[in-house]
């Protein structure tokens, strides 16, 4: 994943700008485009605090998500860096499955989520992100190729920018 840059600026301090979202061709109405947008500091080396928000949209789902997040870096002297992450979000959808016989309606929602992925510097202030990204909620606002359900598991994918 990487291409030449490093892991220099995941020390304390340093912001990070991320940008990362997926498609998802097996719901409901067969695509969900979802988009995230973050902003962290590192609090300490390798340790990122930061605030989260987010769409999903589909035919039978429009979705917004905002919450906070902590991530942690795993130094492994390499242009490519693992990390792991922890979120809480406040989550509100409005879900339309009428047309399937399930349930519609507006939908808020608190939701923990959890993410395990790879960045892959690209320059020294670049980084593109891979990841397995795991989110529940109290109530169904994730659309699934069944319907609306409580829980969601996507591959993401993004760019991270750092200053």
């Amino acid at each position: 994943m990487g291409c030449g840059g490093s892991a220099e600026l995941v020390y304390e301090g340093t912001r990070e700008i991320g940008v990362s979202g997926t498609a998802d061709f097996d719901t409901e109405d067969d695509m969900l485009i979802r988009l995230d947008l973050s902003w962290g500091q590192y609090v300490r080396d390798y340790w990122l605090l930061g605030t989260i928000g987010g769409a999903s949209v589909s035919e039978s789902l429009t979705q917004l998500r905002a919450g906070v997040f902590a991530e942690v870096n795993i130094e492994i002297n390499a242009t490519v860096l693992p990390f792991f992450a922890v979120s809480a979000n406040l989550l509100a959808a409005d879900v339309d499955l009428d047309k399937v016989g399930g349930p519609s309606g507006d939908e808020a929602a608190f939701g923990l989520g959890g993410e395990i992925g790879l960045k892959g510097f690209l320059s020294d202030y670049v980084a593109l992100s891979g990841s397995l990204d795991y989110m529940w909620a109290t109530d169904n606002v994730f659309l699934e190729s069944g319907g609306a359900t409580d829980s969601d598991l996507r591959l993401k994918f993004g760019l991270r920018f750092y200053y």
